[in-house]
């Protein structure tokens, strides 16, 4: 299943390291709402967490 835009969003912030207190201030939403893209993406990726995600994007090429 692809990510959503607003997770591709996430996701590129997520890739260029910013923490999810970064990612609440640059894209102005709540902490709930971060955790929910994040908890997406992982699931939609099939990892655990930020680094496996990476490193899964970069290995197939999804984005």
């Amino acid at each position: 299943m692809p990510l959503s835009d607003a997770e591709k969003e996430v996701y590129v912030l997520i890739e260029k390291g910013h923490s999810r207190a970064d990612l609440q201030k640059i894209l102005v939403k709540s902490e709930n709402t971060i955790k929910k893209q994040i908890k997406g993406i992982f699931k939609k990726l099939g990892v655990k967490n930020s680094q496996e995600a990476v490193r899964k994007v970069k290995r197939k090429g999804l984005l």
